[in-house]
């Protein structure tokens, strides 16, 4: 990044073999990070949307699926914003967009384009039943629902399949999104409490 202020950052290492009293530093140069405001007005300025309306829209679902937004009882909460937490889902947050930018922007991985064909596919009937098999059969008009379409309890079921699958590849889907969707969930609610 040319014209941005570097950080030095020094690191104490005290190799095997050398006394306890024996360091040296190690130096690693480290652009300055931008501020959120700034990282956000540049998201926004320059924003190209890093996923299709389809995936968007399967990534929401699957978001929702892993972190619901909850039925709260009025007698049993004693705090309101207790439960205004408890009634957000996480695409009421934004979370989607985040685990997007975390997954494709913020990462390089050999396997981002299966995640994406895997969105994709999602997004379709045919792929729905592809992947998720009979339980995204219906009894009425569509017979086979794409996943953004089949009920949330359904959809849990779908997800627990995918983590006990034979298919290591599903295994390892069900695995990333479940580190990265409650990662982005909850990093924005720490965010949110620092400010």
């Amino acid at each position: 990044m040319e014209g941005s202020p570097v950080v030095e950052a020094k690191l104490l290492v005290s190799p095997q073999g050398l006394e306890n009293d024996d360091y040296f530093v190690l130096g690693i140069d480290t652009p300055n990070s931008l501020t959120e405001k700034e990282r956000d007005d540049n998201y926004s300025n320059n924003y190209e949307p890093l996923l299709s309306s389809r995936e968007n829209e399967s990534l929401v679902a699957l978001c929702d699926t892993f972190l619901p937004s909850l039925q709260v009882y009025k007698d049993r909460v004693v705090d309101d914003s207790l439960a205004q937490l408890y009634r957000t889902s996480a695409s009421m947050n934004g979370i989607p967009d985040e685990v997007a930018k975390m997954m494709f922007l913020k990462t390089e991985h050999p396997k981002q384009l299966l995640v994406r064909l895997t969105l994709w596919f999602l997004s379709t009937w045919i792929g729905t039943l592809i992947l998720c098999g009979k339980t995204c059969l219906s009894t009425q008009f569509p017979y086979v629902q794409k996943f953004s379409r089949i009920s949330a309890k359904k959809r849990e079921e779908i997800l627990v399949s995918w983590s006990l699958s034979y298919f290591f590849l599903l295994r390892m889907l069900f695995r990333a999104l479940k580190s990265v969707i409650p990662l982005a969930y909850f990093t924005q609610v720490f965010k949110l409490l620092a400010c």
